[in-house]
């Protein structure tokens, strides 16, 4: 079983998705963990993650993402 680390982390849900949609798109596997520790969404954070022989292709994409 591979460990799985944090490439990218947000406050924001839709961004983690975001950037999960791309990596997946370019080959490499990747989940979202909600971290957020209130039902209110107010305090916490989104992890994407992926395995650790991916992480520096991952950041690499993940560098590019322009979300504006």
């Amino acid at each position: 079983m591979k460990e799985w680390v944090v490439a990218y982390n947000t406050q924001d849900q839709i961004r983690a998705e975001m950037v999960k949609d791309l990596l997946l798109q370019k080959g490499i596997a990747a989940v979202v963990v909600n971290k957020m520790s209130s039902p209110y969404q107010m305090f916490g954070e989104y992890e994407v993650k992926v395995n650790v022989d991916q992480i520096l292709k991952a950041k690499g994409y993940i560098e590019h993402v322009d979300f504006e």
